[in-house]
C-alpha cells in the first residue's frame, strides 16, 4: 500500500496507537506483508522518540509492497494475546489486499480463537474489502480510506462498552 492510501493508513494506525495509550488500553502493533514484524510490544509505552521510530517503520513497511500474509501474523497475534491478563481480548487486522487466510487451517484458527474468547475484527481497505468480508467473521468495510478513523472509533466504543 503506497501513496495517499498508505499515508492515510499510517496516520490512522498512529492515531489508533495514541488513543489506546491515552485510554490506558494495553495493546501491541504488528505489521505484515510477505512476513510479519512487531512494531510495539504489549509491555511497552513508547516515548516521543520511540513513537517516531514506529511511525518510520510503518512508512517503510507500507512502501514495501509484496504479499498479505495475515495468516502468520494472526497466528503470532493470537499467541501473544493469549498470554495477556485482559478479560476482553480483541485483535484488529487492517488490510488492503487478499490475504492467505482462505484455507481450512485459517478457518479453524479463527474459530478456535473465537471459542477461546478472542475476537478478531478485519478492516478492509480498498481492494481488500471483498477478501475481508469473506475471510473475517467480524469485519468493517469503510467505503473510503478517510472513514478509517471513524471505523476504528466505532470498534473502540463498541468493544470498550462490551468490556464494562
Amino acid at each position: 500500500m503506497g501513496g495517499e492510501k498508505g499515508e492515510n493508513a499510517i496516520d490512522a494506525e498512529v492515531i489508533f496507537m495514541e488513543v489506546l495509550a491515552r485510554l490506558n488500553i494495553r495493546h501491541s502493533i504488528m505489521g505484515f506483508g510477505c512476513n510479519h514484524w512487531m512494531h510495539k510490544e504489549f509491555d511497552t509505552t513508547p516515548n516521543m522518540v520511540e513513537r517516531e521510530r514506529i511511525y518510520q517503520q510503518l512508512e517503510r513497511a507500507m512502501g514495501g509492497g509484496g504479499g498479505t500474509n495475515d495468516f502468520e501474523a494472526l497466528q503470532e497475534a493470537i499467541k501473544q494475546i493469549k498470554g495477556e491478563p485482559a478479560e476482553h481480548k480483541v485483535i484488529i487486522v487492517i488490510t488492503d489486499g487478499d490475504g492467505n487466510l482462505f484455507s481450512e487451517e485459517g478457518k479453524k484458527m479463527l474459530e478456535q480463537a473465537e471459542r477461546e474468547g478472542i475476537k478478531i475484527i478485519g478492516i478492509g481497505i480498498g481492494d481488500g474489502m471483498g477478501y475481508v468480508k469473506i475471510a473475517y467473521l467480524h469485519h468493517i468495510l469503510p467505503p473510503v480510506i478517510d472513514q478509517l478513523p471513524i471505523a476504528i472509533r466505532d470498534i473502540l466504543v463498541r468493544e470498550i462498552s462490551r468490556g464494562r
